[in-house]
């Protein structure tokens, strides 16, 4: 899952909850900001499946982009920082 943020660590929190409320099966959260934020690096650390990266001001395509690179899945999901999972999300049946 590829999360580009810029400053909306309580939308990220949401999107982050909601994601381990319903994704069933192998994952990994990869959260890119364009700004660095001490608050999103502290607020990750509850979630052992995220990485974060900084990719500087750039705009949200370079942000997609590192996010992609960087992933280590079979899969990319883009969400956007201000979204929710509002369904169960079984991985295992993407197979």
């Amino acid at each position: 899952v590829i999360i580009p943020t810029f400053k909306r660590p309580r939308s990220l929190e949401a999107l982050l909850l909601s994601i381990e409320r319903n994704f069933k099966g192998e994952y990994q959260t990869v959260v890119i900001s364009n700004f660095y934020e001490e608050e999103v690096a502290s607020l990750l650390k509850r979630f052992p499946r995220a990485a974060y990266y900084f990719v500087g001001i750039q705009g949200v395509n370079h942000a997609r982009n590192l996010g992609f690179s960087v992933a280590l899945g079979e899969y990319c999901y883009f969400i956007d920082d201000d979204c929710q999972f509002e369904h169960e999300v079984d991985l295992n049946k993407l197979q």
